[in-house]
């Protein structure tokens, strides 16, 4: 079942999701976990990982933007 589908109805378990999320290259995986599980900010992610925060906001928007398309 796609992801868009599983969404659109709801209809999905946590293994599911995880197994949609682990297609993910890690650095994408690690942002939406601590964006979405942990709550953090993507300026508290840039710090924590030591990275710029435009390049947060890129691996976010990528990340989302690779689920949309499963």
């Amino acid at each position: 079942m796609q992801l868009n589908s599983l969404i659109a109805t709801q209809d999905f378990s946590n293994a599911e999701m995880r197994m949609f999320l682990a297609t993910l290259p890690a650095y994408e995986r690690n942002v939406l976990y601590l964006i979405y599980i942990f709550g953090y900010s993507q300026r508290e992610i840039s710090k924590r990982l030591g990275i710029p925060h435009q390049q947060v906001s890129r691996l976010h928007k990528k990340a989302i933007q690779t689920l949309r398309e499963k």
